[in-house]
């Protein structure tokens, strides 16, 4: 019995691994589609994304001529809309 316990315990890790790392992907793969939905940066504005971890996790900085706007990781609460909203703040206003 003890073996199956320490088995159970061990798959169920592993499992809850797996669904997090797809979790952590499918962040990545919604911030990328914000990031190309507010392309229209005002000038000197620069968006960076990194992969950071073997999990998925991304991290996200906005700079403005070179100056540290704003940085979030994945795995941060509401990053996606945080995100969202930075990405409005720094946005071309309409010519």
């Amino acid at each position: 019995m003890r073996t199956r316990n320490v088995n159970g315990k061990t798959a169920g890790g592993e499992t809850a691994g797996r669904c997090d790392q797809n979790t952590q992907e499918d962040i990545a793969l919604q911030a990328k589609a914000l990031i190309a939905r507010y392309r229209r940066l005002q000038d000197g504005v620069t968006v960076f994304t990194a992969r950071a971890s073997s999990r998925g996790d991304v991290q996200v900085e906005i700079r403005q001529f070179g100056r540290l706007v704003w940085h979030a990781w994945s795995f941060e609460p509401e990053f996606l809309a945080t995100l969202e909203n930075r990405l409005r703040d720094v946005q071309r206003n309409h010519d």
